[in-house]
């Protein structure tokens, strides 16, 4: 869980990025869960990119995010550039809700 800071610019809650893996097996979740911080632009709850890779098999991945932020750009939850993979009937959550300036 994680919560963006300050009132600039790109306060994300929690951001994953550069080639990073996630991966939980027999039973075990992944469980992700931000808030953008109340700046201008790119204050996503979640933000997931460039090569990422999340991989859950019998377990429960849930990515949960909360855009803040007043000019806009304040997704719940951006996932761009990555692989999420779910098998052997894991269930899977996403809850995104974005600032109400989201362009």
């Amino acid at each position: 869980a994680g919560s963006g800071g300050g009132t600039g610019v790109a306060g994300r809650g929690v951001m994953i990025y550069s080639g990073s893996r996630l991966s939980a097996t027999n039973d075990g979740t992944i469980d992700i869960d931000g808030t953008g911080a109340a700046g201008n632009l790119q204050n996503e709850g979640v933000f997931v990119n460039s090569s990422t890779s999340a991989s859950v098999v019998d377990g429960d991945m849930t990515i949960t995010g909360t855009g803040g932020g007043s000019l806009g750009g304040g997704l719940g939850v951006s996932i761009t550039d990555t692989m999420l993979t779910i098998r052997e009937m894991s269930p899977a959550r996403l809850t995104s809700t974005p600032s109400s300036k989201t362009m």
